[in-house]
């Protein structure tokens, strides 16, 4: 695989653009409910009902660096196993279809000092599990890195869990939108990172291979009854196997292109 580098991993940049404060509403009161009367049932009752206020940093999820990396390994391994007199144009497709990485550059998060604590000890901990030394056979050395796997999995969740919603000054509380984010996130870090189909799983995107043509199956979630019709969740499903099958079809949907890039590299190569 073209760019694969076993032995370390890219992240995207969270860069910070203010802080903002959070507004909780007041959760509705039941008149038809009976006052609580364990203990338990008080404590929840007095931290869920008042409107609190809660001072956040928000942030934004830089990817330029970590696709430009991307770029400059998929080069440099391009340009070793093709000498320069024969080597056709590079190209770089899309690590995901345009259309979401443009959704995914607007997205903004409200990250509270514990999450951020949290998502800093999962991303530590994925390098640490990635550059553990496997020296194994590929399909030992690939299951034995789903420990990494798992942590940046429980990153990109946390992060989801932190969309920012502008109009209520608060945590976004749509879960389709969650959901859509957390899978392609996990797609788009895992691109050039590794295996085109193990990145798809990765995100929890498992493609099939029947008779019929692909096909895929979300192995990460599961719509609830009575969320078929229009789902979000399965437009985004259908639009990645649509980027899977041009991938296969070797036509990208559209070259990754970094202004000035291009030309550097061009530059290097001719070295």
């Amino acid at each position: 695989m073209i760019g694969l580098n076993r032995s370390s991993l890219l992240f995207p940049r969270l860069v910070y653009i203010r802080e903002a404060t959070l507004i909780k509403l007041p959760q509705p009161e039941y008149g038809s409910n009976p006052p609580p009367t364990s203990p338990r049932l008080i404590k929840l009752s007095k931290k869920m009902s008042p409107a609190k206020e809660q001072l956040v940093r928000i942030y934004k999820l830089n990817w330029e660096w970590i696709e430009a990396e991307k770029f400059t390994r998929s080069h440099d391994a391009y340009r070793k196993r093709a000498p320069e007199p024969q080597a056709q144009p590079f190209v770089h497709p899309a690590t995901i279809p345009p259309s979401y990485a443009a959704r995914m550059d607007a997205i903004k998060f409200a990250i509270p000092d514990s999450y951020m604590k949290a998502i800093n000890h999962c991303c530590q901990q994925a390098m640490l599990e990635w550059e553990h030394p496997y020296p194994f056979d590929t399909c030992i050395r690939d299951h034995c890195h789903l420990a990494a796997k798992a942590f940046i999995e429980s990153a990109m969740h946390l992060l989801a869990d932190c969309v920012y919603d502008e109009t209520a000054s608060y945590f976004n509380r749509d879960w389709e939108t969650k959901v859509v984010f957390e899978q392609t996130a996990l797609l788009r870090f895992w691109r050039y990172q590794m295996g085109t189909w193990a990145a798809f799983e990765a995100a929890g995107l498992k493609i099939m291979h029947p008779g019929s043509g692909p096909t895929m199956k979300n192995t990460m979630y599961e719509m609830p009854d009575g969320l078929e019709a229009d789902s979000r969740i399965r437009i985004m499903e259908q639009d990645m196997l649509d980027f899977h099958n041009s991938l296969l079809s070797q036509q990208p949907v559209g070259p990754f292109v970094i202004e000035g890039r291009v030309c550097h590299l061009a530059k290097k190569a001719k070295k």
